[in-house]
Order: structure tokens, then C-alpha cells, then sequence
């Protein structure tokens, strides 16, 4: 499942996607690719994007639409790990309940073999819920977020994120801010 070496990378709503070199971790000279043709499966692209819409408009049913019904969702910074549909809704639930969330501002990298794709992006909203057990205050959070998608039978069978929680508690007043 692992796919190794070129990855295409695609803003959302931007045209054709370029590589960069994940072996060493650093982007490649972009003019040696000028004009090469790179795949990029569409049904993927248009399964996340309807998947994505579902998630900002909140709506479960058509969020839980997009994830393999075997899917695991890894929250690395909580330490979490959802397995199966139902425990991806208790995932979304959690996040929606405490915060008025939404995803902005994708780039998109993907598989040469479009076996997986991993989004930089960042979350936005209110504080609204209780959150790991911190009551709501109504403060605005925004932080960046890395996720990676694999792709199975025209689905997700799972995510993983990755972000700085220190930052978001700082921002809702559960830790002390940096420097203070």
C-alpha cells in the first residue's frame, strides 16, 4: 500500500499539479518538469471534494458517505484511533460539537499511483463545546493541518492527522500561551 518516490501536488482549483520528490523530503527543480503529463485519478479528486463539502456543511451522513466502511481514523495528536463507521461518527462529532469547524485553503499532494493523497490545510472556527473537557469560551481558533488519505474501492479507508494540539489549547485558553 505504501507507494514510494514522486508525489503531484494540486491547490484546489488550480490546473495542472506539479511534483516534488518525497524520497529526501525537499521540492525538485520544478522547471525540469514543465510539461509533463501527470495522472491524477478525477474519481479521487471529486470523492474528496464531495467528502470535504459534506464535512464543512457538517452533514454526517453524506461525511460518512466517502470513508470505507473498514476505514481507521488516526488522531495522532490526541493519541485517538477511530475504527469503523461508527466510531468515525463519535470523530466528527467530537471536533463539530466543540468547535464550528471548517477546512480552508487545501494543497493537495498526490501519489504518482494514486494510491493515497496528503492535504496541507487549516481549520477554522468558534469555540463552542466542550473540548477534552474544557468548557466552551467563544474564542476563534485557526490552525494548520496535515492529513493523509489512502484510497481502497473508490473510497477512504481512513485518515491520519497531524497538527500541534499545544497551539489549538493555547488558543482556547487551556494552556498558557507561548512566552507567557
Amino acid at each position: 500500500m505504501a507507494s514510494r518516490g514522486r508525489v503531484v501536488q494540486k491547490r484546489q482549483g488550480e490546473g495542472s499539479p506539479t511534483p516534488t520528490d518525497t524520497r529526501r523530503g525537499y521540492a525538485l527543480d520544478w522547471a525540469r518538469f514543465e510539461g509533463l503529463e501527470m495522472r491524477m485519478d478525477k474519481t479521487m479528486e471529486a470523492l474528496v471534494n464531495r467528502h470535504l463539502a459534506a464535512e464543512n456543511e457538517h452533514r454526517l451522513e453524506g461525511t460518512l458517505a466517502t470513508p470505507h466502511p473498514e476505514c481507521k481514523f488516526e488522531d495522532l495528536p490526541l493519541g485517538r484511533v477511530y475504527h469503523g463507521l461508527s466510531e468515525v461518527e463519535t470523530y466528527y462529532r467530537t471536533w463539530w460539537d466543540a468547535f464550528d469547524l471548517k477546512v480552508h485553503g487545501e494543497r493537495r499532494y498526490w501519489s504518482e499511483d494514486d494510491a493515497f493523497m496528503i492535504a496541507e490545510t487549516q481549520y477554522s472556527g468558534i469555540h463552542q463545546g466542550d473540548f477534552l473537557g474544557h468548557a466552551p469560551t467563544g474564542r476563534t481558533i485557526k490552525f494548520p493541518l496535515a492529513v493523509v488519505i489512502p484510497f481502497r474501492d473508490g473510497l477512504m479507508p481512513g485518515e491520519r492527522f497531524y497538527y500541534d494540539l499545544s497551539n489549538l489549547l493555547q488558543q482556547i485558553g487551556a494552556l498558557p500561551e507561548r512566552g507567557a
